[in-house]
């Protein structure tokens, strides 16, 4: 299985905000994809290969954009995924 951190934003009643939060994102960072899980949607950024890295992504992204995530480890295993994280 691959394992990778990204920064979570969410989770959004509204597709329409979790969209638009994701257009933002794209500007300036990739990957970014917005995921359905149960009746909301989440946000997910970066595909960094340690904690640490995904946790200077999470600050980038407070100080240039004022948007606030969490660290999360993704962990791929052929079309799933795993997410974990708090």
């Amino acid at each position: 299985p691959e394992i990778s951190y990204r920064v979570q934003m969410g989770p959004f009643g509204d597709a329409a905000r979790a969209r638009a939060i994701m257009r933002l994102v794209k500007r300036d960072f990739e990957p970014a994809e917005m995921l359905r899980v149960a009746d909301r949607y989440m946000v997910y950024v970066g595909q960094c290969d340690s904690e640490a890295e995904a946790a200077g992504l999470k600050i980038r992204l407070a100080e240039e954009l004022a948007i606030n995530g969490t660290v999360v480890r993704v962990r791929r295993n052929g079309e799933r995924l795993y997410i974990y994280g708090e």
